[in-house]
């Protein structure tokens, strides 16, 4: 492939989603080769907002004008830090909202003190039931001690 002078959208995706083209969790803007901007890099984060013994609120940002509802995103919290394409999560929630930020936040839950736990965002694969839920599409992960 040979590249020309314009400007380029490089996307990243670790979901195929025929046809759509609103499904990357990263993306680097290079410019035109006679620009002097740099090259942009943005990609999909997670954070803690909050913890308590029964209550996780993990804030997401993706990118500009994504819908994580309409693409069945969750968000998964393992106890420890374990292999998250096999293991299934303690506890799930499905990305409600088809905003490109939020917050998620986990009712309900039993965190112990003096522990790891490790929280992943997938850009596809929800459902209700945690045994069924498809893990292939981890776009970021966090850990934290309690």
């Amino acid at each position: 492939m040979e590249l020309t002078d314009e400007s380029y959208v490089v996307g990243y995706s670790v979901v195929p989603q025929a046809g759509s083209d609103n499904n990357f969790c990263a993306l680097a803007l290079v410019p035109e080769k006679s620009s002097q901007a740099q090259m942009q890099i943005q990609s999909l984060t997670i954070d803690l907002e909050s913890i308590s013994s029964n209550t996780a609120r993990i804030n997401y940002q993706a990118l500009a004008g994504y819908t994580p509802a309409a693409h069945n995103n969750w968000i998964g919290i393992w106890k420890g830090n374990p292999e998250l394409y096999s293991a299934p999560p303690k506890y799930a929630q499905k990305v409600e909202l088809d905003e490109d930020c939020g917050l998620v936040t986990f009712n309900g839950i039993k965190m112990l003190r003096d522990s790891t736990y490790t929280v992943g965002y997938f850009m596809s694969g929800w459902n209700a039931d945690p045994q069924k839920l498809i893990r292939s599409g981890l776009a970021c992960k966090i850990t934290f001690r309690t």
